[in-house]
């Protein structure tokens, strides 16, 4: 018979119903969670995406690890019934420090998704964007994943050569992250792909384009559930007609954007 040793690394007590915890189970599965009551024998807990639904109670037995929002790693270790001294508990660190001084919590691998609200400006132009990454994150220090958005560029300077413009934009998102600590990890985000759309030219009239390159690089930092990102987009080569509509003036639209993102 084996008996389970809890190796607390925080007090059995309530926690934080608005935090995001990961429970790993002996069979190597996951669940996103808000974890309520640990006791010696169960953990309770409610599903992360459904914070008001029902708790569920599960045996300690079969619990492998917990990964807390903040950080913090308890780990839940089978010992023998035999030994006299199971009341023993035993201190170890919350969180784990490599040679180089990074954070790592044993992030593994999963799926995540995001939500990214973005505007972009250039000299001439800018508006409001939108796009949506689905993809893995393979560890502490790095995603990948693909993107799908629209951006758009509204006119508010009447010298230049186009009064707006609409991009969708399809492309692979790479994201390497720094982890400081898990819950703010500042990171290089960079992508490239396609993009496809029409602009508006002062006269009125459309011009569609097609294989057009789609790119961006940047800087910014992840924090719970949030990103904040500034850097530098590439929205493609359109051909543009001039007003006599009688030859082709090439924009390479070079931008600057703010991106908020929000993880699931």
């Amino acid at each position: 018979m084996k008996r389970l040793l809890l190796l607390a690394l925080t007090s059995i007590s309530a926690f934080s119903l608005m935090a995001q915890d990961i429970i790993l189970f002996k069979d190597k599965t996951t669940v996103e969670a808000i974890v309520s009551v640990i006791t010696d024998e169960t953990v309770e807990y409610r599903q992360y995406n459904n914070a008001e639904g029902p708790a569920f109670i599960v045996k300690t037995i079969d619990v492998d690890t917990i990964y807390y929002e903040n950080g913090d790693i308890q780990y839940f270790v089978p010992i023998d019934e035999e030994d006299n001294n199971l009341s023993q508990t035993v201190e170890v660190s919350t969180e784990t420090i490599t040679k180089s001084g990074l954070y790592s919590s044993g992030y593994g691998p999963h799926f995540q998704a995001i939500l990214n609200m973005t505007i972009t400006f250039t000299s001439t132009h800018g508006g409001p964007g939108v796009d949506f990454i689905l993809g893995c994150r393979v560890n502490d220090c790095f995603f990948t994943g693909l993107g799908l958005g629209l951006n758009t560029l509204l006119n508010y300077d009447r010298n230049a050569p186009f009064n707006s413009g609409e991009v969708g934009i399809f492309y692979w998102d790479f994201r390497g992250y720094l982890p400081v600590k898990r819950r703010f990890m500042p990171f290089l985000d960079a992508a490239v792909g396609y993009g496809t759309g029409t602009y508006r030219v002062l006269s009125g009239s459309f011009r569609s384009y097609t294989n057009t390159l789609y790119a961006h690089a940047g800087l910014g930092f992840e924090a719970s559930w949030f990103n904040l990102s500034v850097g530098y987009t590439y929205l493609g080569c359109p051909g543009i007609p001039d007003y006599m509509n009688n030859y082709v003036i090439y924009q390479h639209q070079h931008a600057g954007y703010v991106r908020l993102g929000i993880k699931f």
